[in-house]
């Protein structure tokens, strides 16, 4: 829809050291004061752009570490691509079962069900079957 289309142009996600800094303060959330992934504070701080609390460790290590020991990064992607001017939220793609509303998805399913029952009564089988 048009509003889709816009909005993912003016609202496009960037990774910044914004976008780092709230994945890494919501790890001090997490580790250090104990909060729930899911709590309040740390969904309003990674909720609005679907942030995930996840970093590149610095080293494998069988000792527990503290925060300080992991690398500031989001992830592997945005440790190893942003020096080189690439945007990892660029290679995502848009997941269409989720842009589909079901509803929409639900009535064109049972009208093709329909077609092949109409064809054949063995082809709704076969479907099935596969």
């Amino acid at each position: 829809m048009v509003r889709d289309m816009q909005q993912r142009t003016t609202m496009v996600r960037i990774d910044d050291e914004q976008c780092r800094s709230n994945v890494r303060s919501a790890r001090r959330m997490i580790y250090e004061e104990n909060y729930h992934v899911d709590s309040a504070r740390v969904e309003h701080l990674l909720g609005e752009t679907s942030l995930v609390p996840s970093v590149v460790r610095a080293r494998q290590s069988i000792y527990p570490c503290s925060i300080d020991k992991v690398y500031p990064f989001q992830n592997a992607f945005s440790h190893r691509l942003t020096p080189l001017g690439f945007d990892p939220f660029t290679m995502l793609v848009v997941d269409l079962m989720h842009e589909f509303e079901l509803g929409v998805w639900k009535a064109l399913f049972i009208h093709l069900l329909r077609i092949l029952h109409s064809v054949n009564d063995g082809l709704v089988a076969e479907l099935d079957h596969r």
